[in-house]
């Protein structure tokens, strides 16, 4: 992911492996729990917490 310039990542669950690899990169972790829609309007307001 880090080869294709992704900085960010949205998931319902990261693991703790996931987590540390993707900690390796400036890859963004955000973890939302409701729909895709719903999430991806608090990532544009801002408001999608991130890990």
């Amino acid at each position: 992911m880090a080869e294709k310039n992704i900085n960010a990542v949205m998931t319902g669950n990261v693991g703790t492996k996931a987590f540390d690899v993707l900690n390796q990169f400036p890859i963004g972790i955000y973890v939302g729990d409701d729909t895709i829609e719903k999430v991806l309007q608090e990532f544009i307001d801002g408001k999608l917490k991130k890990n």
